[in-house]
């Protein structure tokens, strides 16, 4: 993980509280959301002026519907991978629209039902943009931060998991990796050479969903290329080293 610490809301126009300059690129372009408050202050009003600041940017930590992501890559041309429906349109409509604006290698994920204006959108940077959100409840070592704790949870509900911490003691930082990745909808995979002893200690870190053949071509084009199947081991065969085809997720 990389972490960006951003700076402070600060107050802005009308009583709301605004991001600083150059923030609103940087939550734009991350994969994530950390949003920390302030347990032994007004900790729900705190997270809800984040989140309306946040909305005034188009993002939302609310799962949508149907979403479009898009990937840019170097090399390889355009990969559609639907996990939803085209609406209105096929693969080769799709395909036309984001070459027309230059988009030319790239891996675009669509769930839900999507539209060609949906994907025109997200070229636009019109969307609505969902980032996967934590809430982090700092100073959970103060006393009296039960009450607030409990108001906060209440207020978020199922929407985001709320981590409560103290950056004191460490109260509750320890689970903030696996959240993450719980968040995040991450995996790690160890790829393993044909005729060696053991896997790469270094693992590719995937989204879970992603198929052989996205990892092959993230890999190397060529293997993706001249791909016959893999073997894999782990949850998603049947037996330990089954081989499997390009599609297999």
């Amino acid at each position: 993980f990389q972490l960006v610490e951003l700076p402070a809301l600060v107050p802005g126009d009308e009583g709301r509280f605004v991001f600083q300059e150059g923030s609103a690129e940087l939550v734009r372009n991350c994969d994530g959301l950390i949003l920390m408050v302030d347990l032994s202050d007004r900790s729900v009003e705190q997270l809800d002026q984040v989140l309306a600041e946040l909305a005034r940017l188009r993002v939302t930590t609310t799962r949508l519907q149907s979403n479009v992501s898009i990937s840019r890559t170097r090399a390889g041309g355009l990969q559609l991978i639907a996990a939803g429906r085209l609406v209105g349109c096929t693969r080769d409509d799709a395909d036309s629209l984001l070459k027309s604006y230059g988009v030319t290698n790239a891996i675009v994920r669509v769930t839900g039902d999507v539209s060609l204006d949906d994907i025109e959108d997200v070229i636009l940077d019109n969307s609505l943009m969902y980032k996967p959100g934590i809430v982090v409840a700092n100073k959970a070592d103060l006393p009296d931060t039960r009450r607030n704790s409990r108001r906060l949870q209440d207020q978020v509900g199922s929407r985001m998991p709320v981590l409560v911490a103290s950056c004191l003691t460490g109260l509750g930082l320890s689970d903030l990796g696996k959240k993450l990745f719980e968040t995040l909808n991450i995996a790690r995979v160890y790829t393993k050479e044909p005729n060696a002893l053991s896997p790469s200690p270094e693992p590719f870190v995937i989204e879970k969903g992603t198929t052989v053949g996205e990892l092959s071509r993230r890999i190397h084009s060529a293997l993706f290329r001249q791909f016959k199947y893999a073997r894999v081991w782990g949850k998603s065969v049947s037996y330990p080293g089954e081989r499997v085809g390009i599609d297999h997720v």
